[in-house]
């Protein structure tokens, strides 16, 4: 009877030791696949880079006509940037009375680098560079390239622009002033921060509201690297955990490194800008190398809420979070009260970096077509592939205008062949192939590629009449030029039926054809 009470006794204990050993068990192995997620992506492939179509470069030379508006125009898609004196720095360009004076990007072609050089353009009266000089080596130049633009791309989901950089290559104040805003205690704590979050916690406390944050940076990365931005427990259990096995496998410098390259910092259009890199060329056309500790504090600042803090967004917003930043860099002694004073005096630009990327939408469709006929998907999606072609976006912008005021003089002069309907109007295309090369320089698919992506360039089937008579002439006179044909330029056919006979003796066949002029 005693035995029965012990064993009834023990029963509950046994049922709980099992469940919690299930529990233990459970927990253990989603801790394990946790940690192989971390492993896998930080060492594999950390980042799906977007492959980039460009157009040609914009060659300069002495003689070129050019209209100057064009290229300022062309040079603010770039992302270069005015000064009201002689360039001094990368991606800056100076405006004068007799010419334009361009400090050029560094920029890797397949087949070799550009070195960034000052060059300074001569312009006569009309639209005629009269001269290029290398200001740096005060020598006259036959041509300059202006690197080509981007025109679009392959990507997965949303554009993801991103410029890889090093740890070595980052403003050592701009590592000071995004740690000091961000996450002061990096190189202190394993991944989570218990005093950073009951400070946080205090802090909102007193402002009755959610002031202050307590995620560490390292969970910060978590969330953006590996996770989605639900607000639920569930995610933010799992940020936790992997930003402590993060700490476990990888040293702080990696981290932070990762870290620089993955931050959300606004948008450009439907470009996504992340990383430090990519955001120093955004906001001020230079390498982060070149930030001055203004640019650095106002970047610094922005990683919180680009899309409030930026200063194309909210540009008093933008200057007050970079006082801030400042203020919190002489709080903790890492700059001097001269350097303080000296990057709140500096001028704070709103500008816009002007996006160019429906340059030639149907080329571009083009150009995707083929290529992913020729490569996998994931390769041209987030490989970071670049894919250089010889559109002219100056003639590209020409082709289009001509098109389109082409068919509204057709409309003008012949009104039955004017439609209300964008999508019963007429239509044309046009492209322009260089003769020497074959090269495509422009191509207009049609009148409205938001109306229709319909390509009549390559897509529609139409009869081309007289403009094949140029390749007949010439199979023509390269007969006669080589003594194996008849004709001449001032040869004479007559414009009348011919009669041809095909197929073998037993089952010939009468063909007539009818040659009539101009059909």
């Amino acid at each position: 009877m005693l035995l029965m009470k012990k064993k009834r006794k023990s029963r509950p204990l046994r049922i709980f030791l099992g469940f919690f050993l299930l529990i233990l068990s459970f927990t253990a192995v989603y801790i394990a696949y946790l940690d192989y997620q971390v492993v896998k992506k930080f060492e594999g492939q950390r980042w799906k880079l977007p492959s980039k179509i460009y157009s040609a470069p914009l060659v300069l030379s002495p003689g070129l006509d050019i209209d100057k508006s064009h290229v300022i125009s062309r040079l603010k898609r770039l992302n270069y940037h005015p000064v009201k004196r002689p360039v001094k720095r990368s991606g800056e360009y100076y405006l004068s009375q007799s010419g334009l004076e361009i400090f050029l990007h560094d920029f890797s072609y397949p087949d070799r680098l550009q070195q960034g050089i000052p060059v300074s353009l001569s312009l006569s009266s009309g639209k005629q560079i009269d001269r290029i000089v290398d200001l740096s080596l005060a020598e006259d130049l036959d041509r300059v390239p202006i690197e080509p633009e981007v025109i679009g791309g392959f990507y997965e989901g949303t554009w993801e622009e991103r410029s890889l950089i090093g740890l070595s290559e980052v403003p050592p104040i701009l590592i000071d002033a995004i740690l000091a805003m961000e996450d002061r205690r990096f190189y202190e704590h394993g991944g989570i921060d218990p005093r950073g979050i009951l400070r946080a916690a205090w802090a909102n406390l007193r402002a009755g509201g959610i002031v202050q944050g307590g995620s560490t940076l390292t969970q910060q990365l978590v969330k953006n690297f590996y996770l989605d931005s639900d607000r639920t427990w569930n995610r933010k259990l799992n940020e936790a955990i992997m930003a402590l096995l993060l700490e476990r496998h990888y040293n702080k410098d990696e981290i932070l490194e990762t870290y620089l390259n993955e931050i959300y910092l606004g948008q450009n259009g439907i470009m996504g800008i992340y990383g430090i890199g990519q955001g120093s060329w955004f906001y001020f056309g230079k390498p982060p190398g070149e930030m001055t500790m203004g640019e650095s504090a106002l970047l610094a600042g922005i990683i919180r809420s680009p899309n409030t803090l930026s200063p194309q967004k909210n540009l008093k917003k933008a200057v007050q979070r970079r006082n801030l930043v400042l203020e919190t860099l002489f709080a903790g002694e890492k700059i001097t009260l001269r350097q303080y004073i000296n990057a709140r005096a500096e001028t704070v630009s709103g500008r816009k970096v002007k996006e160019r990327l429906n340059a030639a939408p149907y080329f571009v469709d083009e150009v995707r077509q083929r290529l992913a006929a020729a490569y996998p998907g994931d390769l041209l999606n987030s490989g970071g592939l670049r894919i250089f072609t010889a559109l002219d976006v100056e003639l590209q912008r020409i082709a289009e205008e001509k098109l389109r005021n082409g068919l509204q003089m057709l409309e003008r002069q012949y009104s039955h062949l004017k439609r209300a309907e964008p999508g019963r109007q007429i239509q044309g295309a046009l492209v322009a192939i260089d003769p020497r090369t074959g090269e495509v320089r422009a191509l207009v698919g049609g009148r409205d590629y938001g109306t229709s992506q319909f390509n009549r360039v390559t897509q529609a089937r139409r009869q081309p009449g007289s403009l094949f008579k140029p390749f007949v002439y010439l199979a023509a006179f390269e007969e006669a030029a080589n003594g194996r044909g008849p004709y001449t330029p001032i040869s004479q056919v007559e414009d009348a039926p011919i009669t041809l006979q095909a197929g073998a003796e037993t089952g010939r066949r009468r063909i007539t054809i009818e040659i009539i002029s101009g059909r």
